[in-house]
């Protein structure tokens, strides 16, 4: 989805609307899909018997996806939120 300067405000605000609902349907997925990845990960590593190592590198992998996802997400919000604010912002302009 893009967004255009040259269009109508309220159009520009209705497609940032948009891609943020499709950002929280996103974060609605990955919380039902993260979990049954690792759990699947952590199953087969059990049913092959890995070694102590395989397991703290499980682990710390399964820790970094979440963190980068956390932030992934923090970003898109603060982005769409300084987006909105600015769209606010030129459209007050507009009407003066």
């Amino acid at each position: 989805m893009k967004f255009d300067l040259s269009k109508n405000i309220r159009h520009n605000v209705r497609y940032i609307n948009r891609y943020n609902i499709q950002i929280k349907r996103e974060k609605i997925a990955s919380c039902i899909i993260a979990p049954v990845i690792g759990i699947v990960a952590i199953l087969g590593y059990a049913s092959m018997k890995v070694s102590l190592s395989r397991w703290a590198l499980l682990i710390c992998a399964l820790i970094a996806v979440t963190l980068y996802c956390y932030w992934l997400f923090r970003k898109y919000e603060k982005n769409i939120a300084s987006i909105l604010v600015s769209l606010d912002e030129i459209r007050e302009l507009k009407e003066e």
